[in-house]
């Protein structure tokens, strides 16, 4: 009598006595005696379906379909076969077959993941989804082919053909501004002729056709002398030019009240060391002679009348002082036979020293009366101003009072102007106002 199979505890696969251990797993057998493979309750929890046997010992053709395993690729979960290829339970249907097995014609068909196509939206009325499936690309979710948009535009509207112009407008159009520009030309050529001078202008043109030659040329030379002596006047100039500011000695146009602001340019009846470039005054500190006793060196052309109490300002920049020396203002200046009499206010010692501002009479700093402050002018533009009112007499520069001086001796004078010893300098500027 054949020994009894020896079935492995693990897999349950039936082996020959005296095996040692599973020739389908390698787990050990047991050491005698036959093994169940399965409880008499059926397959325990823990255990699996054989590969080859369901659950219940059935045998199934190969490849077999177990309990918690997927379905077989040729068996469905039920185990009916469907010709290849073959759906499944747990995948998607088949590119050619539905879910249900049925085959789907014609070909392409859709699947559950493609998405709508790219001529028609989704909520158009050719293309709608089938279930899960977004609508083909070429056909419908029932499979009806759709012939191809003939405008597609994705997700908007397809646009409805454009009219095109009629051809008889188009020639209407282009008639009418042909005709605009034709009309405008000729109005400019009009306007040319009619603006243009005649040649015959500035002669005398007879009156009536019986006018003889002579006649005809007395009356020309009559009209020729009449525009002449009509056109004299108004070439002729009425005030003497102001022009050729470099000429020495051309005294500028007077000035009568105030304000009076100089015209520099044309401010050149000073003594030689003053001159004019570049709408500036200058001077080229040639002058050897101080102010002492003689007052200013080149004389402002404002007439102040009877007015005593202003203020003269001018700019001033000193562009070398080398040799030392002085320069300043006069104001209430009376040229006498006797002497110069008025004020000076100026910088400089008319010496070495070019650091010191003073306020004096004739002698300037060396007036008994005069008095002094310390300011260097360096080379920078400076703004000074002198005020007389009453018997006061105040310097500022630069907007600062500098020196005040109180005197009784020259109340009046109408005189006021510049003076330089041995300093270059160059005026920009002089005004004089009146004050209250």
């Amino acid at each position: 009598m054949a020994s009894a199979p020896i079935y492995c505890p693990t897999c349950g696969t039936p082996n020959e006595p005296p095996s040692v251990f599973c020739a389908n797993c390698g787990k050990p057998l047991p050491s005698a005696g036959s093994a169940a493979p399965y409880p008499s309750e059926g397959q325990t929890s823990r255990s699996y379906s054989s590969p080859a046997y369901p659950a219940g010992g059935v045998p199934l053709p190969p490849p077999y379909p177990t309990g918690n395993t997927p379905s077989s690729p040729r068996y469905p979960a039920g185990g009916s076969p469907l010709p290849p290829p073959y759906q499944t339970g747990n995948t998607p249907s088949s590119p050619t077959y539905a879910t249900d097995g049925s085959r789907l014609s014609p070909p392409p068909y859709p699947i559950g993941n493609i998405p709508s196509s790219p001529a028609y939206p989704q909520d158009e009325q050719y293309f709608r989804a089938a279930g899960n499936m977004q609508s083909s690309p070429s056909y419908t979710g029932g499979g009806q082919l759709i012939p191809p948009p003939t405008n597609p535009t994705g997700d908007r509207q397809p646009m409805p053909p454009q009219p095109k112009p009629r051809r008889g407008k188009k020639i209407g159009i282009i008639a009418i501004i042909a005709v605009t520009v034709a009309i405008l030309l000729v109005g400019a050529y009009l306007a040319v002729a009619l603006l243009k001078p005649s040649p015959q202008t500035g002669t005398a043109t007879p009156t009536v056709n019986t006018t003889t030659t002579a006649q005809a040329a007395a009356a020309a030379q009559a009209t020729a002398a009449a525009a002449t002596a009509t056109a004299a006047p108004a070439t002729t100039p009425t005030t003497a030019p102001a022009s050729s500011p470099t000429a020495q000695g051309t005294a500028p146009v007077a000035q009568s009240g105030l304000p009076c602001t100089v015209n520099i340019p044309t401010w050149t009846d000073g003594s030689s060391d003053w001159k004019v470039l570049n709408s500036m005054l200058l001077n080229d500190g040639t002058n050897g002679n101080g102010p002492y006793n003689n007052g200013p060196s080149i004389v402002a052309p404002c007439q102040l009348g009877s007015t005593t109490n202003y203020a003269v300002q001018t700019q001033i920049q000193v562009t070398n002082a080398s040799n030392g020396g002085c320069f300043g203002i006069s104001v209430r200046g009376n040229p006498l036979s006797s002497g110069w009499q008025g004020y000076l206010a100026g910088v400089g010692d008319c010496g070495s020293n070019v650091s010191a501002a003073y306020i004096g009479g004739p002698n300037y700093n060396n007036d008994n009366q005069s008095v002094q402050a310390s300011f260097d002018p360096g080379k920078s533009v400076h703004t000074y101003r002198i005020e007389v009112s009453g018997n006061t007499i105040k310097f500022f520069v630069d907007g600062s009072l500098l020196l005040n001086l109180t005197d009784n001796r020259y109340l009046t004078g109408a005189q006021v102007g510049l003076w330089c010893e041995n300093i270059q300098l160059q005026v920009t500027s002089f005004q004089v106002t009146a004050l209250s």
